[in-house]
């Protein structure tokens, strides 16, 4: 379903045969400020299907456990689909490894700023079509994704970890680059209400999932049409996460 989604959305690359190369290390500056006050430098994975093409793009923010295997056999798989794929990393420059324990380590609004850099970043790549890049984020990541698409969001994650003086406005954050052109939220912790979301959505999840149960997601889906698609995707028997 997930490779439905993309194929059906993004542009495709058909009747051609690429495969894709490893990984390659970037980093590149971003908009939040590291301890020192210096703007702190991302990093990441970065794989490229072979081919000289403007490839759609997805971006994908790690669950509470940091980069690990599970996630780079993601990336692999969505490479292998033609896609540029971005594991981006938003623990290690923050001198974190794993959040698990400690949920606001990391805040999902500095992450959700960190996505929409990496957005731009993409965008400016001449590999890259900068109108079609998607977001797709597990569990941490998932709710980070889910406030990368809606204020209702946001401000519910920004509240849910402290708060602070001045709330984060997803406006500010579209100013950047734009929405992402669709979202993947692999097992998120629905909060909010998703129905003013600024990109297609669909939510994976398992009715035995007990750290970010599939009900919140039942609770929040909106009961009429709304600007973009959102589709809810319970898995009999799945629990937290669904695969690594």
């Amino acid at each position: 379903m997930v490779r439905r989604l993309f194929f059906g959305i993004f542009f495709v690359i058909l009747f051609t045969s690429i495969s894709a190369h490893g990984a390659e290390d970037i980093s590149f500056k971003g908009t939040n400020k590291s301890t020192s006050g210096e703007p702190l430098t991302l990093t990441g994975k970065l794989y490229k299907p072979k081919g000289d093409y403007a490839f759609p793009a997805v971006l994908i923010m790690h669950d509470c456990a940091g980069i690990h295997k599970g996630t780079i056999k993601w990336a692999e798989k969505i490479s292998s689909w033609n896609y540029v794929t971005l594991i981006l990393d938003s623990f290690g420059p923050r001198g974190q490894a794993n959040v698990c324990e400690k949920l606001d380590a990391v805040t999902f609004h500095g992450r959700v700023r960190d996505a929409f850099d990496a957005k731009a970043y993409l965008s400016q790549l001449p590999f890259v079509n900068p109108k079609r890049i998607g977001i797709m984020g597990m569990s941490h990541g998932a709710c980070t994704t889910l406030a990368s698409l809606s204020q209702s969001n946001l401000e519910r994650m920004f509240w849910f970890q402290g708060g602070g003086s001045e709330v984060p406005l997803l406006s500010d954050y579209l100013k950047q680059t734009g929405p992402f052109q669709v979202a993947i939220a692999l097992y998120p912790w629905c909060a909010a209400s998703l129905k003013d979301n600024e990109s297609p959505l669909l939510i994976l999840i398992g009715d035995k999932d007990t750290w970010t149960p599939a009900s919140f997601c039942k609770t929040y889906m909106p009961n009429e049409r709304t600007k973009h698609e959102i589709v809810l995707k319970i898995y009999e028997g799945g629990t937290h996460p669904l695969t690594h």
